[in-house]
């Protein structure tokens, strides 16, 4: 009895445990297909922030050479053009100006000089 036993109980743990295995295979694939997405993402993720930061980078270098030749540049001939009239030299010539702040200060101290 117990060794008809043994079998019958040895048959049945091979049985369970060819269903456990295959079970745990079938997980095993599927954590694998989620892990294989994951990944997947993460590179699209990297790639995307990538992007995202030659932008940002892009559009400060643009931003610094609009304000350079905007601002920066003209405030920098209005300064040496006080300088030259601080100086007693009233002779510099016109300089072309905008509507903006800047070029209302560069007509002012055109008005300023020929006063």
């Amino acid at each position: 009895i117990i060794a008809q036993e043994t079998d019958v109980t040895r048959k049945l743990d091979n049985a369970y445990n060819d269903v456990l295995l295959q079970a745990i295979k079938l997980r095993n694939q599927r954590a694998d297909a989620i892990n294989a997405t994951a990944a997947h993402q993460s590179r699209i993720g990297f790639i995307a922030m990538a992007v995202a930061f030659a932008a940002a980078l892009l559009l400060t270098l643009m931003t610094f050479v609009f304000l350079r030749r905007v601002v920066i540049s003209p405030l920098r001939q209005s300064v040496a053009r006080i300088e030259r009239i601080a100086q007693g030299d009233l002779t510099a010539p016109p300089e072309p100006h905008g509507r903006s702040e800047i070029g209302t200060l560069l007509h002012n101290l055109q008005l300023m000089q020929d006063s």
